[in-house]
């Protein structure tokens, strides 16, 4: 057989392998029952291309991107062409090489030493990168691994789940994804190990959006048994008396702060105010130790679009209202 006919026969088995092993995958975005976006991807084995955008009431971010991969499927080179929610442009950029990972984003820039690519958090990215968070923790000793610019991601399993009826019945784990922001998210996955949407609403595979009624009393179950554990771990009931000694009063009507005192709560009423040095607390008082700090009876949010965990946030900086 001539040599060029083998070279031919050798270039068209790879294509072949190469288009096998691509996808091309969609989602959508819902709001309140209705499309307002999409997220396509193109997908090879070392190369991914996003396309990303949203319009839910005149605003949403927009995305092109491409993800470069490792053989391990971790990313080496990132690149984020978008505009952000309310239309500031973006040009975010991640790159592995030689032991170092460097970034830039709107909010820093920065490089670390990494022996081996890390899973970047990127500040702009689309929520396809999710998929990879996925298959590389799903892979990792206990499910946790380190990332750029700092700190881990763990994922969690939570529960299984099947959604739909007869033989459009879907199988899906829901896991809990910590590490990104404040407040972990949580995701769905299918039997394959893919990323299948968000619990709650937001993203969800095309084709399935009629599944979202489904899955939000199961997303509203989990978030109340997450704040119910919450409760059980960070609250504390007092039978008796407090005392809160070493603290200074805010003065409203002269804008000046007193000198250390004590304050008495008792139930929901603060029953004294008294200067430091005003002795020893009872026996039955609980003394908490301010330790200078300035005491206020309670702020108040004037507009806020409130979650269960953004309340817990809010209570422990003293919004209680």
């Amino acid at each position: 057989m001539p040599r060029g006919t083998v070279l031919a026969g050798v270039f068209a088995a790879a294509i072949l392998s190469a288009s096998a092993d691509a996808e091309t995958q969609r989602y959508v975005v819902m709001a309140n029952g209705e499309k307002v976006g999409h997220l396509i991807a193109d997908v090879q084995p070392r190369l991914v291309k996003v396309d990303y955008a949203v319009s839910n009431n005149g605003r949403g971010p927009t995305s092109k991107e491409e993800i470069a991969l490792n053989a391990a499927g971790i990313p080496v080179k990132w690149t984020i062409n978008a505009t952000s929610l309310f239309g500031s442009p973006v040009q975010e950029q991640y790159v592995w090489n030689a032991g170092k990972a460097e970034w830039t984003s709107q909010a820093d820039k920065g490089e670390i030493a990494a022996p081996a690519p890390l899973l970047y958090v990127g500040n702009d990215a689309s929520p396809w990168i999710t998929n990879v968070y996925i298959k590389a923790l799903l892979k990792a000793p206990k499910n946790t691994l380190p990332v750029a610019p700092a700190g881990s991601m763990r994922l969690t399993e939570v529960r299984k789940i099947t959604v739909g009826k007869g033989n459009a019945a879907t199988a899906l784990t829901v896991y809990e994804l910590a590490g990104i922001d404040l407040s972990p998210s949580y995701v769905l996955v299918d039997r394959k190990g893919d990323y299948f949407g968000s619990l709650g609403g937001g993203l969800i595979r095309e084709g399935s959006e009629a599944l979202i009624s489904e899955l939000e009393p199961i997303a509203q179950d989990i978030a109340m048994q997450r704040a119910r554990e919450a409760q059980a771990k960070l609250a504390h009931r007092f039978q008796g008396p407090v005392r809160i000694r070493n603290v200074r009063i805010f003065d409203p009507r002269t804008m000046a702060l007193g000198a250390l005192s004590q304050v008495g709560v008792y139930g929901a009423r603060i029953s004294f105010v008294v200067p430091e040095d005003g002795g020893p607390a009872p026996d039955d008082e609980t003394v908490i130790d301010g330790e200078g700090g300035t005491l206020l009876p309670g702020l108040h949010d004037m507009h806020s679009h409130t979650l269960l965990s953004s309340n817990l946030f809010n209570l422990a900086v003293g919004v209680t209202a």
